[in-house]
């Protein structure tokens, strides 16, 4: 898989079959393959996870299909004359295409995708994050903590070969545990963080950390306009 990085929780996922969009919304318009299987998928209606220049695309790409959570408004398509858009909610799975999707429900706004495309199954989290801030007091935390568990529980004995997963700065000293949760707890082979809101460093200051000491191989930290092949 060759993946580039467009900045915030954007990527795009090529294979020798498909070319699959997560989240864009910044940065220089993804170069896609005329000869390949488009899927751009938005994981939620945040301005910073949907650009809606996506819909512009499909003006070049006739075959492109968008697959877009239920909290989208289904007139916003519509109004480029965009056609092949599927909205899912939580909890759902669809075959759209030769591409399998399950959708998990988020700890904030709209799903998280679980993408099996070819041979590849490919993560991306939207914002279902474990969201603990400063000042929270107990009883907020378990329940993030509790809905967060709940939700994420159907990525349980499913072998995922890429994983894009948040670590937010703003989240000071609970930043680390959203990514240590997923990579103890799931069977994920690379995971790349996501959603920064600041600097790339954190993913360093992870790697180095004591607590990432069984996965810290498993991460792959890019930078905004980075290619990597794995």
């Amino acid at each position: 898989m060759k993946i580039t990085y467009h900045g915030h929780s954007g990527f795009s996922v090529e294979t020798e079959k498909y070319f699959l969009v997560f989240d864009y919304y910044t940065g220089p318009r993804p170069k896609i393959p005329a000869d390949k299987e488009i899927c751009v998928f938005v994981s939620h209606h945040h301005p910073d996870h949907l650009n809606p220049e996506i819909f512009t695309w499909q003006k070049e790409y006739p075959s492109i299909r968008y697959i877009l959570a239920a909290d989208i408004r289904k007139d916003w398509p519509a109004q480029y004359g965009v056609q092949n858009c599927h909205f899912l909610r939580g909890d759902a799975e669809e075959r759209i295409g030769t591409v399998s999707v399950r959708t998990l429900f988020s700890t904030d706004c709209g799903v998280a995708f679980l993408v099996t495309a070819g041979d590849k199954r490919i993560y991306h989290a939207g914002d279902l994050c474990l969201w603990l801030w400063e000042g929270m007091d107990r009883n907020q935390s378990r329940r993030m903590m509790g809905h967060f568990m709940q939700y994420t529980a159907p990525l349980a004995g499913i072998p995922i070969d890429l994983a894009f997963l948040t670590l937010d700065n703003r989240q000071e000293k609970g930043a680390f545990l959203n990514i240590d949760y997923y990579m103890r707890h799931f069977d994920i082979t690379t995971c790349i963080p996501m959603h920064y809101f600041g600097t790339t460093d954190i993913a360093d200051r992870l790697k180095a950390d004591d607590s990432s000491e069984p996965y810290r191989n498993r991460i792959l930290k890019m930078n905004p306009g980075g290619t990597a092949e794995i």
